[in-house]
């Protein structure tokens, strides 16, 4: 597969496509009066496709990307975004997880590398696994406790009654505590596909030069 690119002129802004060998799409819009970029890797990957046994594994598996890298360890993937006045978090729905991240454009290439190494190279600690199981458990905990919320879960559960997506995105305490290291690495690498991935930016940006970057 040969490398595409498209781009796409509307009023003041730029619109540009490139689909890389891989089949990873990267998509931006230059907002040249901004001095600022968000950017998001965008995986098609969200509680529907999970099996029962599986539950809640994807929002699981988006906790588990802030935990250390083969390059940086947690405090250095929260310090490196922090230390340069950005911010970055992360969802997951039933269709999708997304690694998102607001930064200065100058600063674009160090959060292109946060990202993408969280992407890539998660080496997802045992100690940090059974950490965040405590703390995705009191998670669920405080959704069960909150009406206005765990109404909608209620509603979604009848109304997709033995379906997938009626299963609540945060998965059953059972589930979680269920979890090992390879459960976590065999999902990721099933589901985590450069064909099911999207790059996003929106800014003051260079379109070409963050294909460099993650080509």
């Amino acid at each position: 597969m040969s490398e595409l690119s498209s781009k796409i002129h509307l009023q003041d802004s730029v619109f540009e496509k490139t689909v890389l060998d891989n089949g990873v799409r990267i998509l931006t819009e230059d907002l040249p009066h901004l001095k600022s970029v968000s950017l998001c890797i965008w995986v098609l990957s969200g509680s529907r496709i999970e099996e029962d046994s599986q539950s809640g594994i994807s929002h699981f598996l988006e906790h588990m990307l802030f935990k250390g890298t083969l390059n940086r360890d947690t405090l250095q993937i929260a310090k490196e975004i922090d230390s340069v006045g950005g911010s970055f978090n992360a969802c997951t729905s039933k269709e999708s997880t997304s690694f998102y991240c607001r930064i200065l454009s100058d600063d674009l290439p160090l959060g292109a590398d946060v990202l993408t190494d969280m992407y890539l190279n998660s080496v997802f600690p045992e100690e940090e696994i059974e950490r965040e199981k405590h703390v995705v458990c009191q998670e669920i905990r405080q959704l069960e406790d909150s009406p206005e919320d765990f109404v909608n879960e209620l509603f979604n559960m009848r109304f997709w009654r033995g379906d997938s997506f009626g299963r609540p995105v945060i998965g059953s305490i059972d589930n979680i505590l269920s979890f090992d290291r390879d459960t976590i690495i065999n999902f990721k690498a099933d589901n985590y596909r450069p064909s099911e991935t999207i790059i996003c930016a929106a800014g003051n940006l260079d379109h070409k030069k963050l294909v460099g970057h993650n080509r």
